[in-house]
């Protein structure tokens, strides 16, 4: 690409963009590319005090990615959350299968225990930062919320009475579901491009 090829692409790049490439990122063109970078800020009048405070700017973000980069915050209550509620799963899902004389219940029980090892298996993915944790997390939660709804069903198939117990899971679910939509530090630890992409929520 030629030098009046390069300049035509530089002016089509965003003020911010040309001030990264400028002064965050030089080493990584050529000294003619960074000149013509320069001439395209010229060309548009930015000042040096301008470009100072763009860089500034610039900085201050990178340092909030690498930040939210951890896992922390609302993130980390997350997994620990997903953890000790598959742990309580797991005790519970085997006595309901086991102690129970109906055949609903016990396939309640099977269904809990399922949940809760697929949980299990989503707080680690979580844990080791892999791509797809969130998507699995995504499922586990579903899987949670249709799990209570159909215990109510079994309660009230055998009993007659109409429990209020799912509503808790059921609003955990959407609350965490729409967490791992929104969330920032989720979208910057998994690098999930459709998070990156939507609005974003701050995070601790």
């Amino acid at each position: 690409m030629d030098t009046t090829d390069l300049e035509q692409l530089y002016a089509r790049w965003p003020t911010e963009k040309l001030v990264e490439a400028v002064v965050l990122r030089p080493d990584e063109y050529n000294p003619e590319a960074t000149a013509l970078m320069k001439h395209v800020l010229d060309g548009r009048g930015v000042l040096q005090d301008e470009i100072d405070a763009i860089a500034a700017g610039l900085r201050s973000g990178r340092t909030d990615d690498r930040q939210l980069g951890d896992i922390a915050g609302w993130l980390l209550v997350f997994i620990v959350w997903t953890a000790v509620s598959s742990t309580f799963g797991i005790i519970i899902g085997p006595r309901m299968l086991l102690g129970s004389e109906h055949g609903i219940t016990a396939a309640i029980g099977l269904l809990v225990v399922g949940a809760s090892i697929y949980g299990w298996y989503c707080a680690s993915l979580l844990g080791l930062r892999r791509h797809d944790a969130p998507a699995h997390a995504r499922r586990w939660l579903i899987s949670l919320a249709a799990t209570a709804v159909l215990a109510a069903v079994a309660e009230y198939v055998r009993d007659g009475d109409v429990v209020s117990g799912p509503g808790r899971p059921i609003v955990f679910s959407a609350i965490w579901l729409a967490y791992l939509s929104r969330s920032k530090r989720v979208a910057q630890v998994y690098g999930t491009a459709d998070s990156q992409h939507a609005p974003h929520r701050a995070d601790s």
